[in-house]
C-alpha cells in the first residue's frame, strides 16, 4: 500500500506542474503578422520588441516567449535566482525540466546574443548585480517610443531581482540601508502589502516606476501571481502597476505607517529617516500621462491548488500524462497507477487558497482539524450521531480559526459522507477510506527581537509543519478527546510551490506525520521543537531529527505561494 506521504508528494508534484511558467506562457501567448497575441487581446508591433524578464520563475517565462513560432525579439533583459550545481543536475524532487529551464542545451539563454542574463541572491534580498540590471532595464526603457512594446514576465520574487534604489543628495540611497530597512520590517512579521508598502516607497521602478519610464511605448506584463487575491500592485511590488490616485506622497505616507506600527522608526539608517523626512516635505506632481499599460495574470494558487486535488477521489487527475508523471517523480516508491488506486478512496476539500497570518497557529488549527476530521470521518462510518455533533461543533470552530469570515464545514462533510458512502464501491482497496485537506496562500513568521546565538534555519512551510507535529503531539497525549483507534494515518505535506521555504533555502517544504509514526514522539523531542519554533528554527530541528523529511531545495519555475496538503486515513 502506498504510504501518504507519497500520495502528498505526487499531488504537490501535479500541482507546480499545472502552474509551470514554460507551460502558462505557452498557453497564453501568440505571434502572427506583426502582431501578439495574449487571451485573445491584439498588439500590434510596429517597432521594437523588448523582453524583460523578473523574478523566481522568470528564466522559464523567457524561454518560452523565445520558442513562440513568429516571435521577433530584438533585446532581452533577465534578472533571476542563481542556480546551484543541484539544479543543474536532473536530480531531486520537482526537477525533471531543471536542465531545460535554465537553457542548457542548443536552445540555452545564456549563448544567445539577444538576452542579458543577471543572477540574484536566493534570499529574496538583491545585490549589486541585481541593481547593476535594474539600471540597464531602466535604461533601455527610457530608449523605447511609441510603436516599441515591453513585454514584462513578472513572477513572485521580482521585488528582490528588480531594486533601484531612489536618487538622494546627488546619488543614490545605499543598498546596504534599503536592505536593513526591508530585513526590519519583514522580521517585525509583516505581511505582503506592507513590505511591499515600505520597499515602493524606496525604489524608482516599484509602483509603476518601470512602466512609466517607458512611456509612451506599449507595456503588456505576464504575471505569475504569488500573492494572495492577485493584486497586482503587491506581486513583485508592481513594476507595471500605475495608480494615478496613490501619489508619491500618499506612498510616502503608507511607508511611515507601517513603519510606525511595527515601532521601527527609531531604528532605520539615517539615511533612510532622512529620505522619508525629504519625502514627507515635498509635493507630489501628478502624473496626467496616459499610460498604455496592460497586465495580465495567467497563473496563480488556485491553478496549483485544484490541479493538486483531482489525484484523490477520481480514476484520473485531470490533464495529467500518467506515463511522463510517472517516470518524472523522482520520490516515486509506487507506480503511480497504484497511487491512483488507492487515492480513489482519498476526497479532497480545498479548503481555501487564501491562507494568512501567524504561521505557528495556523499550523496548530490545520494539524487539529485533520485529527478532528479523522475522528468524525469514524464517528460518521459507525453512526454515532452524538460524537458526530460534537466534532462538527468542534470542525466549525477550528474553520473559523483557520479562514477569515467563515465556519461552513459543508464541503468537508459532504467529503466525508462520500468516502463512507461510495468509497468501498469505487475503489480497488476495501481497508480504508480518507479525507485530504488542501490550503494555498502564505503565512507569516515572526522572527523574535531578543538575538540568537546563531542564525536560524527557518522557513514559512517548516515553521507551519513544525507547530502542527507539536499540536498533534498535545494531543495525542489527551487520546481520550477523540477516537483514536481507528485512525490509520494522518498527516501533512508543507511545501513552496518555488522550491524555496524561507530565506535560508534549506529546503523546499517538510512532510510531518500523526499516525503511525509521529514526528514528535517524546517529551524531549516536544520541548526541543518548541525551542526551535519560538527561535525560528524549524529547519533546525528537521535536519537534527530527521532529514528526509525535507523536500530539497531546489527551483521548480514557477513560483504561487505555498500549498499545503494534509490526509486523514482511517480504518473501515
Amino acid at each position: 500500500m502506498p504510504v501518504v506521504d507519497e500520495i502528498c508528494y505526487h499531488a504537490f508534484d501535479l500541482g507546480v506542474r499545472a502552474v509551470d511558467a514554460y507551460t502558462l506562457v505557452t498557453k497564453s501567448v501568440r505571434f502572427h503578422d506583426s502582431k501578439i497575441e495574449i487571451q485573445n487581446t491584439v498588439y500590434n508591433v510596429t517597432g521594437r520588441l523588448v523582453v524583460f524578464g523578473i523574478g523566481k520563475a522568470a528564466l522559464g517565462m523567457l524561454r518560452a516567449i523565445f520558442n513562440v513560432p513568429g516571435v521577433r525579439i530584438d533585446s532581452a533583459i533577465g534578472c533571476v535566482p542563481q542556480p546551484t550545481e543541484n539544479e543543474l543536475s536532473d536530480e531531486g524532487f520537482c526537477s525533471g525540466s531543471s536542465r531545460a529551464l535554465l537553457g542548457i542545451g542548443e536552445d540555452s539563454l545564456r549563448h544567445n546574443s539577444r538576452i542579458r542574463l543577471f543572477y540574484g541572491p536566493r534570499t529574496n534580498l538583491p545585490n549589486e548585480e541585481v541593481v547593476q540590471a535594474s539600471v540597464l532595464m531602466s535604461q533601455t526603457a527610457i530608449s523605447l517610443g511609441v510603436n516599441d512594446l515591453l513585454l514584462v514576465c513578472l513572477t513572485g520574487g521580482g521585488s528582490a531581482l528588480l531594486t533601484l534604489p531612489k536618487g538622494f543628495r546627488g546619488g543614490r540611497l545605499p543598498l546596504t540601508d534599503v536592505l536593513t530597512t526591508i530585513k526590519l520590517v519583514s522580521s517585525a512579521g509583516a505581511d505582503i502589502s506592507e513590505l511591499n508598502a515600505v520597499r515602493s516607497c524606496l525604489d524608482e521602478l516599484k509602483a509603476g516606476g518601470l512602466a512609466s519610464l517607458a512611456y509612451p511605448a506599449q507595456v503588456v506584463c505576464l504575471i505569475i501571481s504569488d500573492v494572495i487575491g492577485d493584486p497586482i500592485q503587491y506581486i513583485a511590488s508592481g513594476p507595471t502597476y500605475i495608480n494615478p490616485q496613490f501619489p508619491a506622497s500618499l506612498r510616502t505616507n503608507r511607508c511611515l505607517e507601517v513603519l510606525q506600527q511595527y515601532d521601527l522608526l527609531n531604528e532605520l539608517p539615517q539615511n533612510i529617516q532622512a529620505f522619508l523626512t525629504k519625502e514627507q516635505s515635498t509635493p507630489s506632481v501628478d502624473d496626467t500621462r496616459t499610460h498604455r499599460v496592460h497586465n495580465w495574470i495567467i497563473g496563480n494558487n488556485s491553478v496549483a491548488l485544484n490541479t493538486a486535488s483531482s489525484i484523490f477521489g477520481s480514476p484520473k487527475p485531470q490533464d495529467v500524462n500518467l506515463s511522463v508523471m510517472d517516470a518524472d517523480a523522482t520520490n516515486a516508491y509506487y507506480p503511480i497507477d497504484r497511487i491512483l488506486r488507492y487515492t480513489r478512496s482519498i476526497f479532497p476539500v480545498v479548503l481555501t487558497n487564501t491562507l494568512h497570518g501567524d504561521a505557528s497557529g495556523k499550523g496548530r488549527i490545520f494539524a487539529e482539524l485533520l485529527w478532528c476530521t479523522a475522528s468524525y470521518l469514524v464517528s460518521t462510518r459507525i453512526k454515532d450521531c452524538k460524537e458526530v455533533t460534537s466534532m462538527e461543533r468542534k470542525m466549525a470552530d477550528l474553520v473559523a480559526g483557520l479562514i477569515d469570515d467563515t465556519n461552513n464545514i459543508d464541503p468537508i462533510r459532504e467529503a466525508c459522507l462520500k468516502a463512507v458512502s461510495n468509497g468501498k464501491n469505487e475503489c480497488g482497496s476495501s481497508e480504508t477510506i480518507g479525507i485530504c485537506l488542501l490550503l494555498g496562500g502564505e503565512a507569516t513568521v515572526t522572527v523574535p527581537s531578543f538575538g540568537l546565538e546563531t542564525t536560524p534555519l527557518g522557513g514559512r512551510c517548516s515553521h507551519f509543519a513544525l507547530a502542527a507535529a507539536v499540536r498533534w503531539y498535545e494531543l495525542k497525549q489527551n487520546e481520550h478527546e477523540y477516537a483514536t483507534q481507528k485512525f490509520h494515518k494522518i498527516g501533512l505535506l508543507a511545501g513552496a510551490s518555488d522550491g524555496l521555504d524561507g530565506p535560508t533555502a534549506c529546503g523546499g517544504g517538510v512532510w510531518v506525520s500523526a499516525f503511525p509514526q509521529p514526528t514528535i514522539n517524546s517529551p524531549g523531542l516536544y520541548r526541543s521543537a518548541l525551542q526551535c519554533l519560538e527561535h525560528c528554527n524549524s529547519y533546525g530541528f528537521f535536519k537534527e531529527c530527521d532529514a528526509d523529511v525535507i523536500l530539497p531545495a531546489k527551483l521548480t519555475n514557477t513560483n504561487v505561494m505555498d500549498l499545503m496538503i494534509g490526509v486523514a486515513v482511517v480504518n473501515r
